[in-house]
């Protein structure tokens, strides 16, 4: 299980609020030695080789060699029971590949964890994300280069664990606008741009907001570093899932009208009380479906929260899982529960019962209040057991 307040040690100890609301999508942020001493956080060489020696089919969207690009593992790298043949990958390390495996949440319990309580963390501060986070694990041979310089449609949070890499983040020198596309930046761009350029160590801690471009290459020994990738829900998110929900804007444009007019047009109708009723009515169910972010650490424990949910009885004791908070709200034709990117709807007299569960980080099932309607309190709790929001209390 990660620690709670991982934001808080991924940063250095710094304010988290005071990260969000000045670093946060707006500078390089670095921590040298945030991380030190952290074996529960840092992923060794021993544990991801045992990783990969594990991995069934691994050449199938998990594992990549980078240098100068990225391709897949060579099919005949992997033996006909499916499995890697580790001197053949341990061979093309040594000249020159780096090791590039992706879903590293799902393989390493531990990563799965920080990535769960790091959501839980962001979410407690309001940060919306369009989709859940995860992590990439890079390991670097000694003076080798697995990307040249580029950008990611993510922001990242760098862990170096292992040896030394040298990163170079180039930072925007004004607030115009920006490229949105990932992948190779040419000299030019770079050009454009202030370098800031620094060599993580094991321990320290590298943030950089998405669309910046970046490059990293080994010193003179292996680097192994976690990338853990984060995804800001962006206004575009937003008019993606609102668009086709419009009326209004799926209208044609009227023949004859210049760049000008539809300008103008599409103004008006963006104004247009109709418009902004249905804005009103969506953005609140849009919000919870494209910034749920799925917790990694629950994914891997829903067959366990299932059977623990089965087994409940009105009176066995529960209590939150630790690093998750709670926030109630209510719509025009429903109450709505969230907690760690996740979202329970109800029907509206259900907003005393979730408040109730917001208030109250221990329950039991018999607890929850009565309503004017018919439940099922014991349904209730199974659900929040099997969405990771509660656990049945340890027993003394």
């Amino acid at each position: 299980m990660a620690q709670p307040g991982i934001l808080r040690t991924l940063i250095g100890g710094d304010d988290p609020a005071q990260f969000l609301a000045g670093d946060w999508g707006r500078s390089v942020g670095y921590w040298p030695g945030a991380l030190a001493g952290r074996t529960d956080l840092l992923l060794s060489l021993e544990e991801f080789e045992a990783v990969l020696a594990g991995f069934n089919r691994a050449h199938e969207g998990w594992l990549h060699f980078a240098d100068q690009g990225l391709r897949a593992i060579p099919q005949d790298f992997v033996c006909s029971d499916g499995m890697l043949d580790m001197r053949r990958l341990a061979e093309a390390f040594t000249q020159g590949q780096t090791l590039y495996l992706t879903k590293a949440e799902r393989a390493l319990p531990r990563l799965g964890g920080l990535c769960a309580a790091l959501s839980a963390d962001l979410a407690d501060h309001g940060v919306a994300l369009r989709q859940g986070i995860n992590g990439h694990v890079f390991l670097t041979p000694s003076g080798s280069q697995g990307f040249a310089p580029h950008r990611d449609a993510h922001a990242s949070f760098v862990m170096q664990c292992e040896g030394e890499k040298r990163w170079k983040v180039y930072t925007p020198r004004d607030s115009g606008p920006r490229a949105h596309r990932p992948g190779a930046t040419s000299p030019e761009v770079l050009a454009r741009h202030e370098l800031f350029d620094v060599t993580l160590r094991a321990g320290d801690v590298l943030y950089m907001p998405d669309w910046w471009p970046h490059e990293a290459m080994a010193a003179d020994q292996h680097s192994l570093h976690v990338t853990i990738r984060l995804f800001p829900l962006r206004w575009t998110d937003l008019v993606q899932a609102l668009v086709d929900r419009i009326d209004t804007l799926a209208a044609v444009v009227p023949i004859g009208t210049d760049p000008a007019t539809a300008a103008k047009l599409l103004c008006k109708q963006l104004g247009a009380a109709d418009t902004q009723q249905a804005l009103t009515d969506l953005l609140p169910r849009s919000w919870s479906e494209i910034s749920a972010s799925p917790v990694q650490e629950r994914t891997s424990a829903a067959l366990r929260e299932s059977v623990a949910a089965a087994k409940l009885e009105l009176a066995t004791p529960l209590v939150r899982v630790g690093h998750l908070s709670c926030e109630v709200r209510q719509t025009d034709d429903a109450a709505v529960l969230s907690f760690g990117g996740i979202t329970v709807r109800g029907p509206l007299p259900f907003g005393p019962v979730f408040q109730f569960v917001a208030g109250h980080p221990r329950l039991r099932p018999c607890d929850l209040p009565a309503i004017d309607a018919d439940y099922d309190r014991l349904d209730v709790a199974r659900r929040l057991v099997r969405d990771g929001l509660l656990v049945a209390e340890a027993a003394p």
